[in-house]
């Protein structure tokens, strides 16, 4: 559908994408008194009276100039999820399992093990500096100066836990995702330019929150430091791994919901993942709530958890409420 608007009332300007102009009314360079025009419009309108537009981030976001609503200093043994622990305890013990036979063999090998784990962990470790070093020249990094907004939401959480903040990168993908990692102590989280349009084409910077929240929540939880890498040694033992590794994106969730603020936001954010930004405000979150619980008992969808890294994404939403509670996070 093409779109065009009038700018400065003597500037016609177009075709232009929808999703630039939502951008534009994000950025300030349209307002709400802009006069825009579409296929199937009769006339030229203001930005105000177009019900695609109504709905901007520019209308429903907190400024980034005023703090997120949310609960007061934090907690971090709330945020965790109580069965990670429990997790984390069996895949320790897979992992001195592990450790056992290794040292048994490196014993009976004269060494030779060892040399074959050097050449792995080196080869480990180039891949990440490689990717490391990707982000940071071919992705944008956060700071007050470049996309504040970003930047403060960051910042105001890390502040409310007492943590540094990590370096913070928006990197061009159409993918759904964002991830954090580390890199001799330097800690990361990149953010996929396809979660920031997504969301901010229909949702606002609470909903961004969840996301930025969560990714924090691996390196405050402690997910990529020494002690997990130790706990790595146990992937052997595939079923404790794994369930482990969901425990852990329950606890994220969690430090996700406390960085937004607002349980609907953050289960907005889990709907905008799940069916995209435009059909993302019109789930009915407690039907889809009523649809996990209906299915997860079935074989084929417990079957499937045990083999994934993530929890299902009904799963997840069907949880937040609970977390609030929890935590005292309003919805």
């Amino acid at each position: 559908m093409s779109n065009w608007y009038d700018l400065n009332g003597n500037e016609q300007v177009g075709p232009v994408p929808e999703i630039e102009v939502h951008r534009l009314l994000r950025s300030g360079v349209l307002s709400q008194d802009t006069l825009v025009w579409r296929d199937g419009m009769a006339s030229w309108s203001a930005i105000a009276t177009v019900a695609t537009y109504q709905n901007s981030p520019l209308n429903n976001t907190t400024p980034p100039t005023q703090p997120m609503p949310s609960v007061a200093k934090l907690d971090e043994q709330k945020l965790l999820d109580r069965s990670e622990s429990t997790a984390f305890a069996l895949v320790c013990a897979a992992a001195g399992v592990a450790l056992l036979f290794a040292l048994i063999y490196v014993l009976a090998t004269l060494g030779i093990l060892l040399i074959f784990a050097g050449f792995f962990m080196l080869a480990l470790f180039i891949r990440h500096a490689m990717a490391f070093a990707h982000y940071r020249v071919n992705a944008v990094q956060v700071s007050p100066a470049q996309f504040p907004e970003i930047h403060r939401l960051a910042s105001d959480f890390a502040g409310r836990l007492g943590r540094p903040l990590p370096e913070i990168y928006v990197l061009q993908d159409s993918l759904w995702n964002a991830f954090a990692m580390r890199l001799l102590g330097t800690p990361v989280v990149v953010l996929y330019s396809g979660v920031i349009d997504s969301i901010l084409l229909k949702g606002d910077h609470r909903q961004l929150a969840f996301v930025i929240g969560h990714e924090l929540g691996h390196h405050y939880a402690g997910h990529l430091g020494w002690k997990h890498f130790f706990a790595s040694w146990g992937s052997w033992c595939i079923w404790p791994r794994l369930w482990y590794s969901r425990r852990c994106e329950f606890t994220c969730d969690r430090y996700g919901l406390a960085c937004s603020g607002s349980l609907d936001a953050a289960q907005r954010a889990i709907c905008n993942m799940a069916v995209g930004a435009q059909l993302a405000d019109r789930v009915d979150v407690r039907e889809a709530a009523r649809q996990w619980s209906a299915r997860r008992g079935e074989f084929f969808v417990r079957y499937r958890a045990l083999y994934s890294t993530h929890p299902h994404t009904l799963d997840r939403l069907a949880t937040l409420p609970a977390a609030a509670a929890e935590l005292g996070v309003p919805a």
